[in-house]
């Protein structure tokens, strides 16, 4: 991938700037704008790109910061006229720094942004777009493979200490089963697999800082990683962050269509984990299990889901009869899959204890748990 400069990508996009610590850059007659996005800063599925700053924390920070300026006029420019631009992309070095260094940048020639909101004040904004190419088109699910496969044999030579170049496994890829995607797409793609490994508690490849705003090929990146790691009858491991749960409870869910999956024993003790607020560590094999035999249907009320999800599945939510609060089991005898009224009603309805002693009765596998004191 060519290392590019700040002034070469502008440049190639048609700006003009002599500043190399320039956010952003307009050709001579204002009819070209380009701004810099950071690429964990997007929603990128490889053919859609959105993003959002308002209500970004860093929001504040940025406004002190040299480049910011320039950007928020160019960005009213924008705003004032056809409200299009065009995006040069950079790779942080390490996200969470502050300021941060860029270690890749590159101009995307496909992509063009639409602004569709934007603070004259602030300097925030929310921006959409698609890829025209067919570097911009969907992922199949070969590509995928492809990036999942190389990934996996940086993973084996990393837990051997071994060292694999690549900058050459990159270019191997590409040339051979990536050929309508650019080094760029490949190294966005290798920082999702990062992301899902990460969120399933595995060691990711040093040099692949985890991507998370992944997009729709989340749920078979998660499925390959099953296959070329061999996790089909591995249980998923507990975890009180919403987004690790998320992403193994879907997991979970992908080995339960596909083979003989353990009956998840769930934990009778549930930890409570402490940090900016307490939350109770939960079983996604349990909610996947839960989900699984609900069949898309509640199990209170005995009607079918409201709606669908973006990946089809059947909209209920894992509700635990017994509270975890109340030291109530985190065990497939003390969960219900329930559509969000029924969720509702049995957290806050004036019926809730009768409620919750009808569906105890009528699901043959519940149990009805005492409270008890959480330690």
């Amino acid at each position: 991938m060519k290392k590019w400069s700040v002034v070469e990508a502008f440049a190639h996009l048609g700006a003009v700037t002599n500043n190399r610590y320039a956010w952003s850059a307009q050709s001579p007659d204002g009819s070209i704008t380009v701004v810099t996005l950071w690429t964990d800063e997007v929603e990128d599925d490889g053919a859609r790109v959105t993003v959002d700053f308002f209500n970004h924390p860093k929001l504040a920070v940025w406004s002190t910061q040299r480049g910011h300026n320039g950007q928020q006029r160019h960005l009213q420019h924008v705003w004032d006229t056809d409200r299009v631009f065009r995006v040069v992309m950079v790779k942080a070095k390490d996200a969470t720094a502050s300021p941060r260094t860029a270690i890749e940048r590159w101009p995307e020639d496909s992509l063009t942004m639409h602004l569709t909101a934007f603070d004259p004040t602030t300097g925030a904004f929310r921006a959409e777009g698609t890829r025209t190419s067919t570097k911009g088109t969907d992922w199949t699910d070969d590509e995928l493979e492809a990036c999942v496969k190389a990934y996996h044999r940086l993973w084996l030579a990393q837990q051997a200490g071994e060292q694999i170049n690549k900058s050459n496994l990159r270019r191997t890829v590409v040339a051979n089963d990536l050929r309508s995607r650019s080094e760029g797409a490949y190294e966005r793609r290798m920082q999702n697999i990062s992301a899902v490994i990460d969120e399933l508690g595995l060691d990711f490849v040093s040099g692949y800082v985890p991507l998370h705003n992944i997009g729709r090929a989340k749920g078979r990146i998660i499925s390959l990683i099953n296959k070329h790691w061999v996790r089909a009858e591995i249980l998923e491991a507990t975890t009180a962050d919403p987004e690790q749960l998320a992403t193994r409870v879907e997991s979970a869910a992908e080995k339960l269509k596909v083979g003989d999956f353990p009956l998840p024993e769930g934990s009778q003790t549930v930890e409570r984990v402490t940090g900016f607020t307490r939350q109770f560590a939960r079983d996604p094999n349990v909610i996947a299990w839960i989900l699984q035999a609900a069949q898309g249907v509640c199990e209170a009320c005995g009607e079918a889901a409201p709606f669908f999800r973006d990946d089809g599945t059947p909209f209920l939510e894992v509700h635990h009869l017994r509270r975890l609060a109340d030291g109530g089991p985190d065990t497939i005898d003390n969960a219900i899959a329930g559509c969000p009224n029924c969720h509702r009603r049995l957290h806050h309805g004036n019926d809730r204890d009768a409620y919750r002693r009808q569906i105890i009765k009528r699901v043959d596998r519940l149990v009805d748990h005492p409270k008890r004191k959480l330690a």
